[in-house]
């Protein structure tokens, strides 16, 4: 019995604590896959006979910047507006999703009348997908519809922020 106490005591000592704590953090390290030093997310949507195109861009961050362009009347045109901010967290999901579809890889530039895009800026680097805006009410072919599965989830998150 003696020395099932002592190791049920050895057990809680603080070498023993301090040495399953550094292991988690070890574990955890090494699990976390490894960010992008500066990236960003974009999406946006437009065409028509409006020829006008909004899109949001996530940063890094956090921050949401809003940006209308118009063929059809350049005094529409917004470029860049800080509207707000998201958790890094979501971010960090949001890209971790891109990533695991292997986004950077996927070569589908599909435009219509009125199109959608995501696009993923790494560094210098600067990808996007295009497919029609019905897409986003009708089932998507299936080598995007993880794309605009994910482009509904951050609309969802970022068009509350937009101004009025």
């Amino acid at each position: 019995m003696g020395n099932m106490k002592t190791f049920f005591h050895n057990l809680t000592g603080k070498r023993t604590i301090g040495a399953i704590c550094l292991l988690l953090f070890i574990t955890l390290l090494l699990g976390c896959e490894k960010l992008p030093d500066n990236y960003k997310i974009s999406i946006g949507c437009g065409g028509g006979f409006a020829g006008t195109h909004q899109s949001y861009t996530v940063a890094q961050d956090g921050t949401v910047y809003y940006s209308v362009q118009s063929s059809v009347d350049p005094n529409q045109n917004r470029e860049g507006m800080i509207i707000g901010d998201i958790s890094k967290t979501d971010v960090i999901e949001y890209y971790s999703r891109l990533a695991d579809i292997e986004f950077m890889n996927i070569n589908y530039v599909n435009p219509d009348n009125m199109s959608c895009s995501l696009g993923l800026t790494v560094g210098e680097t600067i990808h996007s997908v295009t497919w029609p805006m019905m897409f986003n009410e009708t089932e998507p072919p299936d080598e995007i519809k993880t794309i605009v599965d994910i482009f509904k989830d951050i609309d969802k998150m970022v068009s509350p922020l937009k101004p009025g």
